[in-house]
């Protein structure tokens, strides 16, 4: 299923859920979670099916290219954050509803004489928006 998100000052829409026939690359249910952002196809019962990274999308800063050679590239907060991206994840008929999720790891724990001490390992994850999904065509979602 591809889908097509927009996000504007922290709301992100759903615009459009189209089925493709094509294969998927990139997704993975493996039980460690990278900090990024992902969009999860979730079932009934909110159980993940499958969850794709957001490769491209709701940066909050952008690169700014040096006017002289040699000079460095730096990173600025962009003055209002907006844009859209497309995400395609599969989407089993079992399905009934898309997440966008966010999942990063705690800041380090500082020690007494200001050395900080290693982050815990769990990352945290919020869903930032869900979505039902369309009924297939030709029937209902079980």
């Amino acid at each position: 299923m591809r889908f097509v998100f927009e996000y504007e000052s922290g709301n992100i829409s759903l615009i459009l859920q189209q089925p493709v026939d094509v294969a998927v690359s990139g997704f993975d249910l493996h039980p460690d979670l990278r900090p990024g952002d992902y969009v999860e196809v979730r079932g009934p019962d909110g159980g993940t099916l499958s969850r794709v990274p957001v490769r491209s999308g709701m940066a909050a800063s952008a690169e700014v290219f040096p006017e002289h050679a040699g000079d460095p590239i730096t990173r600025v907060d962009k003055a209002e954050v907006r844009g859209a991206f497309t995400v395609v994840a599969p989407a089993p008929l079992s399905a009934s509803h898309v997440a966008v999720v966010r999942v990063g790891r705690p800041a380090a724990a500082p020690r007494p004489g200001g050395v900080p001490t290693p982050a815990h390992e769990e990352p945290w994850a919020t869903d930032l928006a869900t979505f039902a999904l369309d009924a297939p065509a030709g029937g209902q979602q079980p």
